[in-house]
């Protein structure tokens, strides 16, 4: 049975407000991660005391750090064959995306990918074919890989789903802006069917799909106003569809889905989130110690009576000074309290915090080259083997993702790649070779008495 706009715009809305939660958190997050980890009216508190609105993002350096470790671990899916026969068929496949991956920059995509799916725990990503603009020698258009990480705060899921790589899943919906020309160019559409869409209308009425969400105003220049529209794509019951609110822009048949998800926590409840699930409150808490630092950056604080100096703005100059001397009136009004230990105790909030930080995570300092210098090799290589271990919650979901994602752009490259193309299939057996694919068959030129 054909799914209509309607309906699909009910199953965005319950599946939205089922993961509601889950959402808030990934924005908060997100914010953390891009150093926005002040409101508004602490910011304007900080701007007031003229204290800079300093943070140590551990959110930040650590997601780094992990990043950097698993491109050197899991960054692709390796064919392999099944069986003796299968050696040549999973070499071609192996040279094949290895060249689509070089092609689409999917070492940079690849970093992304991890980085979201760090920060809200999906990794995901969409995977098509598109059009090189290339023909071979034949005059057959070239087709290639496109593959483009997927921002989880622009996708909807089905909460039904069960599996960590959501193969039992209904559908799912994403979004995004997209100008006028790039409406027409990518669905095909005339003048007359972008008179009907609504530009800048939010149709789906939810926080991620608010046009300033993403950018802070409409794009007005100064003789024209560019008109963006908030496209959704749906797959759902075999078949791909893009509408802007009630309008239904095209509709095709597919047989896969091309987005790839993988969760990396699975809970008992209905719900994601990301490995800084629990560092949420401590990397306030350290933002709060290091703002106490601010206050306390003088470690003395001096008690004056009202009447024992002459004028209490030249003696806060002067006492501020290394060496200043300051002349007062009675000295008994004036006292000086050490600060110090408040400072120490700061330090220490921000020392354990970050300690805790790194227990949770799995993360200990042999792996980030912060072990002690007397510390033994033998101790430092086990601390690190321990931590790799620990790191499995994050190792088995990695996999599964790019499995998931090599098997999809394994499937388009068998269904869409008819191009001539000339291969390099290496195995451990004959070495090197090279294979030609997609050759037409060329029947000899019969001569002019045997033509006709």
């Amino acid at each position: 049975m054909k799914v209509t706009i309607q309906q699909l715009q009910d199953h965005f809305e319950a599946w939205y407000n089922v993961n509601q939660v889950s959402r808030e958190e990934v924005m908060t997050v997100f914010d953390m991660y891009h150093n926005r980890q002040w409101t508004r009216e602490q910011e304007w508190d900080l701007e007031a005391r003229g204290q800079p609105k300093e943070t140590f993002n551990i959110i930040k350096s650590l997601t780094r750090t992990l990043v950097g470790y698993y491109a050197t671990v899991v960054n692709k899916a390796q064919v392999e064959p099944t069986t003796y026969n299968d050696i040549t068929k999973a070499t071609m496949l192996n040279d094949i995306l290895k060249k689509e991956y070089q092609r689409s920059n999917f070492d940079t995509v690849d970093d992304d990918i991890k980085t979201n799916g760090f920060l809200t725990g999906i990794f995901s990503s969409h995977t098509t074919v598109v059009p090189t603009g290339e023909v071979d020698m034949f005059g057959r258009n070239e087709r290639g890989l496109d593959i483009i990480d997927v921002s989880p705060d622009t996708l909807v899921l089905d909460p039904i789903s069960k599996k960590r790589d959501y193969s039992d899943a209904r559908g799912i919906f994403s979004f995004k802006w997209m100008d006028e020309q790039s409406v027409k160019d990518e669905f095909g559409k005339n003048q007359a069917t972008i008179d009907k869409l609504d530009a800048y209308t939010n149709a789906p009425n939810v926080t991620e799909t608010e046009y300033t969400y993403r950018y802070d105003e409409e794009f007005i220049g100064k003789y024209r106003v560019d008109n963006m529209y908030l496209i959704i794509h749906a797959v759902f019951g075999g078949e791909s569809i893009f509408y802007c609110g009630d309008i239904e822009l095209t509709r095709t048949k597919i047989d896969f889905n091309p987005y790839t998800i993988t969760k990396v926590i699975k809970s008992n409840k209905e719900e994601y989130y990301g490995i800084f699930h629990e560092v949420i409150e401590p990397q306030k808490a350290i933002n709060q110690a290091l703002i106490q630092l601010q206050l306390l950056v003088n470690t003395n604080k001096v008690i004056v009576e009202s009447g024992a100096v002459d004028d209490i703005d030249e003696f806060t100059d002067v006492i501020a000074r290394v060496n200043g001397v300051a002349e007062v009136e009675d000295l008994k009004g004036i006292s000086i309290e050490n600060m110090s230990q408040n400072v120490l105790d700061q330090y220490t909030i921000i020392d354990k915090a970050y300690q805790r930080i790194k227990t949770v995570l799995g993360i200990n300092d042999a792996m980030l080259g912060e072990a002690y210098a007397a510390d033994s090799a033998r101790k430092t290589k086990l601390q690190k083997n321990t931590g790799y271990m620990t790191l499995r919650y994050l190792t088995g979901p990695l996999e599964l993702f790019h499995k998931k994602q090599a098997t999809i752009a394994a499937r388009l490259i068998a269904d869409n790649f008819t191009a001539h193309q000339i291969l390099r299939v290496t195995d451990d057996i004959t070495g090197n070779r090279f294979i030609e694919i997609n050759k037409p068959m060329l029947l000899p030129k019969l001569p002019p008495e045997l033509s006709s």
